[in-house]
């Protein structure tokens, strides 16, 4: 259920104290809808307690996930996501790549994601195998272990048929967020690093060059 107010009616929901968001773009609506129904799935599954979108964290200028700061705009992940297991939670960013961007342009994302150390996973979420490729071409070029070690993709085609369960790839390994806490306790070993592997650089190789 969403509520739209008026000007009005967000100063009425500040002085009490709420968030009042400004409504997205009109073509921007998709991208947010995907974003919050991957959220809210995720929230009735029991997997995260909370999260934040981007409008949030712009409105509460959260400075410590901003990505980007420019004369014209403030970029954030698209969300926050913290995810809930024994004695332990885990913040995980959630970026849905609708359409097509440019290499360089994914290039300054991922950099700026590397100095965001306290995200445990950077989930992106691909509509298309072009994205996916061009997105990996990109971490490979940066050659930045750490950001590696946490990034993980996955088509938006089997992201939607189950959140929870979906196939999310980290080099040559793949795991599901229900699987997360195994796989962060497996990356700690240096040994189990996916870029660490002789088969990483090869395999990726291999691939952009087709």
């Amino acid at each position: 259920v969403c509520l739209l107010s008026t000007k009005l009616g967000r100063a009425l929901i500040g002085i009490n104290g709420e968030l009042a968001l400004a409504p997205p773009a009109v073509q921007q609506i998709e991208h947010d809808e995907f974003v919050a129904s991957s959220l809210v799935t995720l929230q009735r599954g029991g997997l995260i307690n909370r999260w934040l979108c981007e409008n949030e964290l712009r409105q509460l200028k959260m400075l410590e996930w901003k990505l980007e700061r420019t004369p014209t705009k403030l970029k954030y992940p698209d969300a926050i996501m913290f995810l809930t297991f024994p004695n332990r939670s885990y913040q995980c960013a959630l970026e849905y790549e609708k359409s097509d961007k440019s290499l360089s342009r994914y290039r300054d994302i991922l950099r700026r994601y590397g100095v965001l150390n306290d995200l445990q996973v950077i989930l992106f979420i691909c509509e298309t195998q072009v994205i996916k490729r061009r997105i990996k071409r990109q971490l490979v070029n940066l050659n930045n272990p750490s950001l590696s070690k946490r990034v993980a993709l996955v088509l938006a085609r089997d992201w939607t048929s189950n959140p929870m369960t979906a196939a999310l790839e980290n080099g040559l390994r793949s795991f599901s967020l229900l699987e997360l806490w195994t796989f962060i306790n497996e990356r700690s070993n240096p040994k189990d690093s996916p870029e660490d592997s002789p088969g990483w650089a090869i395999t990726e190789e291999k691939l952009f060059s087709k």
